[in-house]
């Protein structure tokens, strides 16, 4: 780390987030594209926090980072007005998956304590019940227009939800093991599970019917990513490989599988057409989908597991957090190969 990397000094569940407004300031540039930027594709700021974060999630407008911890506390930054927006000891247990609503006025949190929370970004209010799963909670996804929840996890099922009353709409089942990832498509109507029996699932978000189950990955599917135009699905699995599926016929177009190995977490940019992921070499590298094609990569730091990685809104911030720290860069595609 560099002598002037700014760095923060926070707390997943309370204290100040900042000991430096060099840094506040410095950060609110980079997001609200300001006139003084870090260099692309550098580290440009380091937070530090008291507890092993194990999920994050960027508002939409890109002036807000959320992060859950081990411990299951939730903590906010506003990037905006430069302060923490909120922190709170909100799971009992792990916090295991972060989602903002398009509009940015709901937080959503899921945990190993068989939980969902539904919060005001800006204060940390909770927003209706605790919505309660049998078993562990492993992922969440909010519909385009915020009104519909979905959360899978251990259990095999995944529960719709009704964000505005906290009721269920309903229970999908389909799936022979738990349930590792959710993904909506861009117009709501589909939703697309990923599972530790090794299938996808499309679904029928009006009808709750099963669309397709889409089999060819050989391991744990862990993550989806729908076309900004619905046509098609990335995936990624503990197979180690990428798959582009045409949903208009249910079949599979391409399959990648990188000679340095995807090493898991790994996400989609927000528009699906970049992946990231950490690899066994020791970096985390930026790939196109569904070419494969490697299009950057940087040292990953490593402390005990793999960094999480986690897309700004606009795909041009890239999150990493390793045990008790956050790593945010500035990412540039524009004229990458493959891109």
């Amino acid at each position: 780390m560099g002598a002037d990397m700014p760095v923060v000094n926070s707390s997943i569940c309370g204290i100040g987030i900042c000991d430096r407004l060099g840094f506040q300031v410095a950060l609110a540039f980079i997001l609200l594209g300001g006139s003084v930027k870090t260099p692309a594709n550098e580290v440009s700021i380091v937070v530090r926090l008291d507890t092993k974060v194990t999920a994050m999630a960027f508002s939409p407008d890109g002036r807000s980072l959320a992060a859950g911890g081990k411990d299951g506390g939730l903590i906010s930054w506003d990037l905006h007005a430069l302060k923490q927006a909120f922190s709170a000891k909100a799971h009992a247990a792990q916090v295991s998956s972060l989602v903002y609503s398009k509009d940015g006025n709901v937080l959503a949190s899921a945990s190993w304590d068989k939980s969902v929370q539904l919060r005001n970004p800006q204060t940390g209010e909770m927003k209706g019940p605790r919505l309660k799963h049998k078993e562990r909670v492993l992922d969440i996804a909010l519909s385009p227009n915020g009104k519909v929840l979905a959360s899978g996890g251990v259990g095999n099922e995944i529960r719709l939800w009704d964000t505005g009353t906290g009721k269920q709409l309903g229970v999908l089942e389909g799936h022979d093991a738990s349930v590792f990832v959710v993904r909506f498509s861009t117009d709501g109507k589909s939703l697309a599970s990923g599972s530790w029996d090794n299938t996808i699932v499309v679904w029928d978000t009006c009808t709750h019917a099963k669309k397709q189950r889409l089999r060819g990955h050989s391991d744990a599917v862990v993550s989806l990513a729908f076309s900004p135009d619905g046509r098609f699905l990335s995936s990624v699995s503990y197979d180690q490989s990428m798959k582009r599926w045409n949903l208009a016929s249910a079949t599979l177009e391409c399959s990648q599988t990188p000679a340095d190995s995807f090493v898991f977490p790994a996400v989609f940019s927000p528009d699906s057409r970049v992946v990231a992921s950490p690899t066994f070499g020791g970096e985390i590298v930026l790939r196109a989908v569904p070419s494969g094609a490697r299009l950057m990569s940087f040292p990953a730091r490593r402390h005990g597991d793999e960094p999480l990685l986690c897309f700004s809104a606009n795909g041009e911030l890239l999150a990493a957090a390793t045990e008790r720290q956050i790593e945010i860069r500035r990412v540039d595609l524009r004229g990458m190969p493959g891109k």
